[in-house]
């Protein structure tokens, strides 16, 4: 007589190797998440820099100026006094004093901060000590990292670019 079926031993180590194949599956679903959420808020930050340098050069914004400011409660950013909030949860560090504020100008004009040629609202023209480095904002969450570069000319911002 022939059995059919399977032992209760056979059904319980399918069950575990199945459980361990989707415990890594979301592991890995996890990872990738968090890779593409600080992947998009690396390309937001540089899209809007590039922006703001565009916008400072051509005039086009109506004044000669167009200003950056992070929110050192790490949750929003502000572009010419428009409060922009992450979609995603990130953290953000960066070389230099804090609040991150970058004030991008028209090359016809000399900002230098504390001066009253700084056009800037408020405490936002850079600081002169980060026009001779390159200013190195980090965005990490979860183990993974990015890094958007703004590289200095003078007092003007002369590349932008992230890097992994």
């Amino acid at each position: 007589m022939q059995k059919l079926g399977y032992t209760l031993m056979e059904v319980m180590v399918v069950l575990a190797i199945m459980g361990m194949v989707s415990l890594l599956s979301i592991v890995a679903l996890k990872s990738v998440n968090t890779n593409e959420d600080v992947r998009a808020v690396t390309t937001e930050l540089v899209s809007n820099f590039r922006s703001l340098q565009n916008k400072a050069i051509n005039g086009s914004s109506g004044a000669n100026y167009t200003y950056f400011k992070y929110n050192s409660l790490g949750t929003s950013y502000s572009v010419n006094g428009t409060n922009i909030t992450f979609k995603q949860s990130v953290d953000l560090s960066f070389s230099g004093s804090s609040p991150l504020s970058v004030c991008f100008v028209h090359p016809s004009m000399i900002a230098i901060p504390g001066s009253p040629n700084c056009p800037c609202p408020g405490p936002v023209c850079f600081n002169t000590s980060l026009a001779t480095s390159p200013l190195d904002i980090q965005i990490s969450s979860g183990g993974v990292s990015r890094h958007v570069i703004l590289e200095f000319d003078s007092l003007f911002v002369s590349r932008i670019y992230e890097t992994p």
